[in-house]
């Protein structure tokens, strides 16, 4: 009986139990915040350079099928928009009078910086971003500042792993990795490692 008595006392938890308890939670919590953070930086990463690879691709292949009443076609190309963080695909009519019609707009994760390089030969981001497809070759091209079309095979070469042609970068800082897509002058696409 005596026995008894004393374990019907002992029922309840005591202030350090629940002191341990809400620590451990806090440490687990916290632990878990870091990883989750850093799989979101991860998965932005990502998603900004396989969503700019397959803009890229759709621009390419759309100028390729192009043909429209004039049968001069319509190009497609590829915008980068560093201070909006704006990827956008763009049909523009080669044909008099010319226009520029944005089909498609890819907002970058806000975790995840953009800078494209070498589209006008040098290591510096270029102040005009953008890529067009040649019809017929697919061959990449870009604006001069006289507004004509030029071959990206002008370009100077970029870095030993990218000759010649253009350089996208996405970089998420949190984690410390980047992603790099290139345009070689023949059109085609590829990431490096």
């Amino acid at each position: 009986m005596e026995y008894r008595a004393r374990f019907n006392q002992k029922r309840g938890i005591a202030m350090l139990e629940l002191v341990i308890v809400v620590v451990v939670m806090a440490v687990i919590s916290s632990l878990l915040v870091g990883v989750y953070s850093r799989f979101v930086a991860r998965q932005g990463l990502n998603a900004a350079a396989e969503t700019t690879y397959a803009m890229l691709g759709k621009a390419r292949s759309r100028t390729l099928a192009s043909q429209d009443s004039t049968s001069t076609g319509t190009q497609y190309g590829i915008h980068f928009d560093s201070a909006t963080k704006e990827i956008r695909l763009f049909q523009y009519s080669t044909g008099a009078p010319q226009t520029l019609t944005v089909e498609e707009t890819y907002t970058i994760p806000g975790e995840v910086t953009m800078s494209v390089i070498c589209i006008s030969g040098n290591t510096q981001p270029d102040p005009r971003p953008e890529i067009y497809f040649k019809r017929i070759t697919g061959e990449a091209e870009r604006r001069t500042a006289g507004n004509a079309l030029q071959s990206v095979a002008a370009v100077a070469t970029c870095s030993p792993t990218s000759p010649n042609g253009v350089l996208v970068q996405f970089t998420a800082e949190r984690i410390n990795d980047t992603r790099i897509i290139t345009v070689r002058p023949t059109g085609v696409i590829a990431t490096l490692p």
